[in-house]
């Protein structure tokens, strides 16, 4: 997983409207396509406000990196109380999607 801050801002320690932005990255190439759903929830001992929304995405060959998703907080505070711990704990199920 890569994340990062304010894509579309240049120096997101300058904004007060902020969020985190998520990408899924596979380690090695796959030979087959491989169809994952997938979503993020707050992690073990966690109290962040999120909104779980499932992605799908399919990695093939040529593809690795999934698309960049926003991780969906309630409001711009609570993005910014996330973004002030040391450490942020997550958890990402996956669901690989047989095709039949």
């Amino acid at each position: 997983m890569k994340a990062t801050i304010s894509e579309e801002v240049k120096d997101p320690t300058m904004v007060s409207e902020r969020n985190i932005n998520y990408s899924l990255i596979l380690k090695s190439r796959s030979s087959n396509p491989l169809d994952l759903h997938y979503l993020v929830l707050r992690g073990p001992h966690s109290n962040y406000k999120l909104k779980p929304v499932i992605y799908r995405h399919e990695f093939t060959p040529d593809t690795a990196e999934a698309p960049s998703r926003r991780l969906h907080v309630t409001d711009s505070i609570e993005c910014n109380r996330i973004l002030s711990h040391r450490v942020i704990n997550l958890r990402i199920l996956m669901f690989q999607v047989s095709k039949d």
